[in-house]
């Protein structure tokens, strides 16, 4: 991806129901904060990974209980 000069602004929800955990986020530019579509987003040491839709949001889910970081490109 480009030079990424943007922020990744993450509105985290966190939902803890049956063992089953969620994010959701929206990814916007740094400078102009529109919403940037196409960006994959990994859970690392997982399987779980989705992408960003045309308003910048995404949503992943069935992420297992732990601590995780995020990777986005």
């Amino acid at each position: 991806m480009k030079n990424i000069l943007m922020a990744l602004v993450m509105c985290l929800s966190i939902n803890i129901a049956q063992a089953q955990n969620s994010v959701k986020s929206t990814v916007i530019d740094k400078g102009s904060k529109a919403p940037i579509s196409g960006v994959t987003v990994k859970v690392l040491n997982t399987s779980v990974t989705g992408q960003t839709g045309a308003s910048g949001t995404l949503q992943l889910t069935n992420i297992p209980n732990g601590t995780f970081e995020l990777q986005f490109s």
